[in-house]
């Protein structure tokens, strides 16, 4: 058989899913941030935004708890930017 089959072809509702999963996370504060803003959102980010989130969901939460609440701000200025917007996503 050629080509992807559906069931296991990347999708945005799949992608959506799978991300969704990876912010349950170790603290609640942690997982309400992360979750308010997936839900209202991460279908609008960019592939690259969308990428992005990805990469800061891959570091540690004491990490995330820093940057999330302003204890700290990553190096790379995209990920800072993001960071920024998840905050004002909560704010709201």
């Amino acid at each position: 058989m050629d080509g992807p089959d559906a069931s296991t072809a990347t999708t945005p509702e799949n992608d959506y899913g799978r991300v969704k999963l990876r912010c349950r996370r170790g603290t609640r504060e942690l997982d309400l941030m992360l979750n308010r803003f997936i839900d209202t959102q991460y279908l609008s980010l960019s592939i690259d935004e969308q990428s992005q989130f990805d990469q800061l969901l891959d570091q540690h939460d004491p990490v995330l708890t820093a940057w999330l609440f302003g204890q700290d701000q990553p190096g790379d200025y995209s990920l800072a930017r993001l960071v920024d917007r998840i905050r004002q996503t909560f704010r709201h």
